[in-house]
């Protein structure tokens, strides 16, 4: 049975996360509690397998490192991959159309439920 790894359902999937988010072997091995050797087996042995549940991840949205390294004090304190604490932020964003507030560039966003697309 997969372990439950910061968020993700394993191990693996939080070493494909965390690999997608920009962190190096060594980083990823740190966040999940292995070795780097770990790693580089862990990244090749899931090679073609499903790696986040697709009904949840449509693709992936590139943050910025001064961002991922804000977001990190609140991901790890939940135990959480900084990528998740990212996508529940921008799901409140959305569902409580606050997109326009936050850009507060003048510019208002024709009327549409922008949380079902």
């Amino acid at each position: 049975m997969a372990k439950p790894t910061l968020g993700y359902p394993s191990i693996t999937a939080a070493a494909f996360a965390l690999q997608a988010q920009g962190c190096d072997r060594e980083k990823i091995a740190e966040q999940i509690g292995v070795s780097r050797s770990q790693v580089a087996s862990l990244l090749a042995n899931g090679q073609g397998k499903q790696r986040l549940p697709s009904a949840e991840y449509a693709g992936y949205l590139r943050v910025p490192f001064a961002e991922r390294d804000a977001l990190e004090p609140a991901a790890v304190v939940r135990n959480m991959a900084i990528s998740k604490v990212a996508g529940l932020i921008l799901s409140v964003v959305v569902r409580d159309n606050l997109i326009d507030a936050i850009l507060d560039d003048g510019i208002v966003t024709p009327a549409q439920d922008l949380a079902n697309g």
